[in-house]
């Protein structure tokens, strides 16, 4: 990822973090109090700059097609040219999402994260 748009992601999530933490002050009734920020980008980075930890071979392009460029399910299906024939063991199913098994590990990471969260 380069280094602009990973700055702006961490930006980003620490701005809302203040912002959900103030709400936290406000009287609303009738609305519930406890407020949880989930950080999805740290997991999904990690993923991506140290792939073999998790299982995965590549995390530079996606399983599908050619892995740069298709984002939809017309472009990019498992019948599509050029799509993989093992995505477990890629990061990213198309050029932008997550593999369903890198969804199961970023799920695993969230899931840790919101007992702490929540308890």
């Amino acid at each position: 990822m380069p280094e602009d748009s990973e700055k702006e992601s961490r930006r980003f999530l620490e701005s809302a973090e203040l912002l959900l933490f103030g709400l936290k002050f406000l009287d609303l009734p009738g609305v519930c109090q406890k407020i949880a920020v989930f950080d999805v980008y740290k997991p999904l980075y990690d993923l991506v700059q140290s792939p073999s930890k998790s299982g995965f071979v590549e995390a530079n392009r996606g399983c599908c097609g050619t892995g740069t460029v298709e984002t939809t399910s017309f472009l990019c299906n498992p019948k599509s040219p050029g799509t993989c024939s093992n995505a477990t063991q890629y990061v990213f199913w198309d050029s932008v999402h997550p593999s369903e098994a890198a969804n199961q590990v970023l799920a695993d990471a969230l899931i840790i994260q919101g007992i702490s969260l929540i308890t």
